[in-house]
């Protein structure tokens, strides 16, 4: 038993030299990182804005769609596309889906788009609530054509809103 305490100690000495004595704990101050842009401030209610050729925000959907379906994903849009654009919700407008025809083949955001506009930001929130007709639906049948995969199994999504449109602090 003497022996086995023994060796602890002389293992647990070693570790010590080898590290160097343990120091207390203490306190510092902390650095914030911050990742955003401080002077791109978002107007959620678009009111310091005029009218935008894209309008006020444009939101980007990236998606793959299986290869097998990619025939029956086209001929979707080219029945339904204009029923989606006359259906969307007040203050949204369906600007189209587009497919990557150059460019690196697989990409890990999928090789499709589809762009919103919205006139504010609160449209996200009434965005797959509100439409008329079979908005929901329509909406509905387009985002199951979407690959599910490893990387972005629901694809992704980007919010933009007009550079002339954006107040900045910068004080310039």
């Amino acid at each position: 038993m003497d022996k086995r305490r023994n060796s602890r100690l002389t293992a647990v000495r070693k570790i010590i030299k080898r590290e160097g004595a343990r120091r207390g704990p203490s306190v510092g101050g902390v650095d914030p990182e911050v990742r955003t842009d401080g002077t791109l401030p978002v107007d959620p209610d678009g009111s310091s804005r005029g009218v935008h050729a894209l309008g006020n925000y444009v939101v980007e959907w990236g998606y793959d769609v299986p290869e097998s379906k990619w025939s029956d994903f086209h001929r979707w849009l080219a029945a339904n596309e204009k029923a989606l654009a006359q259906n969307v919700p007040s203050g949204v407008v369906y600007k189209g889906t587009v497919v990557a025809v150059f460019g690196p083949v697989n990409r890990p955001d999928g090789r499709y788009r589809t762009f919103w506009t919205l006139d504010r930001t609160a449209r996200i929130e009434e965005f797959a609530t509100k439409g008329k007709g079979n908005f929901k639906e329509l909406l509905a049948q387009l985002v199951a054509f979407r690959k599910r995969g490893d990387c972005c199994e629901n694809g992704f999504s980007q919010l933009y809103q007009v550079a002339a449109a954006v107040p900045t602090y910068s004080g310039k």
